[in-house]
């Protein structure tokens, strides 16, 4: 069990070094990665392999779908601030609040 943790933590990690390594020299291309379902399609395939089937999968993949509009919420916050001439760190307090209020306004609807 806990070497199988290690493995998955450790093969998950260096996909997020690879990326953040690629970000040094092409940042937009980093940042499409990012974007793309890579730890939603790792966390799947490790949910399956540990036996997770439909119930435990639609249930993850209904969480993956609501904080996606979290987190563009987040990342649209974060863009606009930043152009508009924040700092980053305001920038990215704004954004975090901006996802804990709809993070809040969503449980209280018992979405999630």
């Amino acid at each position: 069990m806990i070497m199988s943790l290690l493995v998955k933590s450790a093969l998950s990690g260096v996909i997020v070094l690879a990326i953040l390594m690629l970000a040094r020299s092409n940042p937009r291309l980093a940042g499409w990665l990012t974007a793309m379902p890579l730890i939603t399609a790792i966390s799947l395939g490790w949910l399956w392999l540990d036996g997770n089937r439909s119930p435990v999968l639609t249930t993850y993949l209904t969480g993956v779908l609501i904080g996606v509009v979290h987190t563009a919420l987040l990342l649209g916050t974060v863009l606009l601030r930043v152009k508009a001439g924040a700092n980053f760190s305001d920038a990215l307090l704004t954004g975090v609040a901006v996802w804990a209020l709809a993070s809040f306004v969503i449980y209280q609807a018992k979405i999630i």
